[in-house]
């Protein structure tokens, strides 16, 4: 329980971290990733354009039991990113479930956004690292993770390594 607790109270500064930070990529607010630089502080997209596996998949409500670890359920989530910027995310989970996800990734104010194809104008933010072999992202998402059909506001934390 030690455990569990430790993580929750990470998450959530994690979180506050991340909300306390007024993020925006262009001055008309209409051209969302794509106005933003391919080139980030510690590494470039190009640097992460490839194909890419997750080795840790979880989705988290700070005070939730209701948890998900999609690799623990026997899932998978893969990535392929273009040296563009474009992206595609293929969430399967362990029940044979598949998600899938598209569109533009690109640095902004110090932060690294996704917008999604389906919502351009809403990028989230993540933090991340990368050190040649291993791709972490973790922020807020929207994911169903207690399985009732209703999208939960969640934490992500997918950690991924080049195929």
């Amino acid at each position: 329980m030690k455990n569990s607790a430790l993580k929750t109270f990470l998450l959530m500064i994690a979180v506050l971290s991340l909300t306390s930070i007024n993020y925006s990529c262009s001055s008309d607010g209409e051209d969302g990733v794509e106005s933003c630089s391919l080139d980030g502080p510690n590494f470039s997209i190009s640097d992460v354009a490839g194909s890419w596996t997750a080795t840790t998949a979880t989705f988290s409500i700070l005070n939730n039991p209701n948890n998900r670890d999609i690799i623990a359920e026997g899932g998978s989530v893969s990535l392929s990113v273009q040296g563009s910027g474009r992206f595609s995310l293929t969430i399967m989970e362990g029940d044979g479930t598949t998600q899938n996800f598209s569109g533009n990734l690109g640095f902004c104010d110090d932060g690294f956004n996704v917008a999604y194809d389906d919502a351009p104008d809403d990028p989230e933010i993540y933090t991340t690292s990368f050190n040649g072999t291993e791709f972490t992202l973790l922020g807020d998402t929207e994911f169903d993770v207690d399985a009732d059909g209703t999208e939960d506001a969640a934490i992500v934390r997918l950690i991924f390594v080049r195929n």
